[in-house]
């Protein structure tokens, strides 16, 4: 067998195929891949690798295999094909241009940066429906320079997805993530750049999320897409807290779609100097703890038993509608108007403070 030995210092090999290739690489810190054909270039022999570049001329349906955990993974192609870690691993995956969907197989716990110079719109990213339990997706720091990932699938198993963004104009947008079955936590930091995500557990309900933490600062908007949580009857139900912080700086905003968490409790906490808006909030119990300081307008807020109500700070707070089987309990010492549109007939007590 042949091998290729780089030897001391960083090492660069550069591989150009057209069929299958499982090269021996020893002392080889980084490998330039060019794939003209849908084949597969399987890298497990090559244990000092710490980065490759799919370069472009790549065939959308090859793959490169066999990376260890934690080899960054540049793609300067709009064709990825396959990038396929050890089971378990670690990827980084840094996208540098505009391109078709990719694949990222066997690898537990997946971050997508951008770090190209000009926009990085993917039509979608598949992740692993068996190993994936964590995505990490993460803002350019050009400015102007935007991430959008098309719509993330194969998700089955994603327990943790966290967003971030740091630079004006360098926005970050997902699509829909729609079998959110295991989704734990969900977390949107916009620090200057916008965040968007599709609709999050539209096809498989996300009825195991119990954490939302938005926060938006430095005038980003953070726009989190329509939930679909707990909405199916069963021994245990899943309540869901959801957290909401914006800063004074002008244009911060928090902006939820409608959360249906049917079959148990949502509890929100929305603070700040900034705007935070809601759409249709339904739970068993909703409760809402409201000091933001600008205008938030929040649709209807509906629930089987309790909505309790608290604002406070000198914001305005409207709602279009509550509609609760049991009781209504507002409780006010904001300094600004609190509006209620529609309050629906059959509570049994009302109480406003």
């Amino acid at each position: 067998r042949d091998s290729v030995d780089g030897g001391d210092g960083t090492d660069i090999v550069q591989i150009t195929e057209s069929g299958a290739l499982t090269p021996h690489l020893l002392n080889v810190e980084h490998v330039d891949s060019t794939q003209s054909a849908a084949t597969a270039l399987n890298l497990t022999n090559a244990t000092s690798l710490t980065s490759v570049d799919i370069e472009n001329g790549s065939h959308a349906n090859s793959s490169i295999t066999g990376l260890a955990s934690g080899v960054q993974v540049n793609i300067k192609d709009a064709n990825a094909g396959t990038i396929d870690y050890v089971s378990g691993a670690t990827a980084v995956i840094n996208i540098m241009l505009t391109g078709d969907g990719f694949s990222v197989a066997d690898a537990a716990d997946v971050t997508l940066q951008a770090v190209g110079a000009t926009t990085e719109d993917f039509t979608s990213v598949a992740l692993d429906n068996t190993d994936t339990t964590a995505l990490t997706v993460i803002g350019g720091t050009l400015g102007t320079i935007d991430i959008d990932t098309g719509n993330i699938t194969q998700t089955d198993q994603l327990a943790t997805l966290s967003l971030s963004t740091s630079t004006d104009g360098a926005n970050l947008v997902i699509g829909n993530v729609a079998d959110s079955d295991s989704l734990t936590t969900l977390t949107a930091t916009g620090n200057r750049g916008n965040i968007n995500t599709g609709t999050i557990g539209n096809v498989g309900t996300a009825e195991n999320l119990s954490t939302v933490t938005a926060t938006a600062d430095y005038g980003s908007v953070v726009t989190i897409g329509a939930i679909t949580a707990d909405t199916t009857n069963s021994l245990v139900e899943n309540d869901l807290t959801i957290t909401a912080t914006t800063d004074a700086v002008s244009g911060s905003q928090i902006v939820f779609g409608n959360v249906d968490n049917t079959q148990g409790n949502i509890t929100g906490t929305f603070s700040g100097d900034g705007d935070v808006d809601a759409g249709n909030l339904t739970g068993v119990d909703v409760t809402l703890d409201i000091s933001s300081g600008d205008t938030s307008t929040i649709a209807d807020v509906t629930a089987s038993d309790d909505i309790v109500i608290t604002t406070s700070g000198s914001g305005k707070v409207t709602f279009t509608a509550l509609s609760g089987s049991d009781d209504v309990t507002l409780t006010s010492t904001s300094t600004d108007t609190v509006t209620i549109t529609t309050i629906e007939d059959g509570h049994d007590d009302i109480t406003i403070n």
